[in-house]
Order: C-alpha cells, then sequence, then structure tokens
C-alpha cells in the first residue's frame, strides 16, 4: 500500500483558495453556524475560521446557546441564506439531540 503525503495537497489547495478570494471585492465571507459550547466543536470551528482568515476569506461566528429549538437553527441558516453578504454557510457538526441533521444541510441554500 502506498500512503500519501496530504502536506503538498493541502498546500496547492490553499493556494488556489486564496486565489479565488483576492478575485473578490470585497472578501468572500464564511458564517460558520455553532450550535452550543461543545469544547471540540470551539476547536474546530476556530480552526476553520483561522484557515479561512490564511486565504483571504472572512470568516464569523453565529453562536446559538445549547439546548436551543432546531427552529432557531433553522433561522439562523436563513439568515445567513439571506444576507447578500454572506457567501458561504457552515454548520458545524455534530449537532445536539433533537437536531435533523438532513433537514439542517437542506436548509442551506446551495449557492452558499
Amino acid at each position: 500500500m502506498e500512503l500519501l503525503d496530504g502536506t503538498p495537497v493541502a498546500k496547492r489547495i490553499r493556494e488556489e483558495a486564496a486565489a479565488l478570494a483576492r478575485a473578490f471585492t470585497p472578501p468572500p465571507r464564511l458564517a460558520v453556524i455553532l450550535l452550543g459550547s461543545d469544547p471540540a466543536s470551539e476547536t474546530y470551528v476556530e480552526a476553520k475560521k483561522r484557515a479561512a482568515r490564511e486565504v483571504g476569506i472572512r470568516a464569523e461566528t453565529v453562536r446559538l446557546p445549547a439546548g436551543a429549538p432546531p427552529e432557531a437553527l433553522l433561522d439562523a441558516i436563513g439568515r445567513a441564506n439571506g444576507d447578500p453578504d454572506v457567501d458561504g454557510v457552515l454548520v458545524q457538526m455534530p449537532l445536539e439531540p433533537g437536531h435533523d441533521v438532513s433537514r439542517v444541510l437542506d436548509a442551506i441554500d446551495p449557492r452558499k
């Protein structure tokens, strides 16, 4: 079995993403929706935001409190979908119990 060194692949992807981001004025904006305050999810969200910033993408966290009902999460997605300044929407997984992952992902506008 042959192993793939992902470092050069990741570098090329970052370079391509940076070139694409530079083509936009203003730079693209990503809304990362975070439900609750799970430490692992917080860490992943910060890493995603840092990676976005490194390639010139503006990234912000939309925080919802732990225990927020499914409607609150869907409303947050709807607001991000409707915001012309938001170019991408990401919902941090896993979701709390009681949230339908398929319904949440289907709520994200595919143009985002």
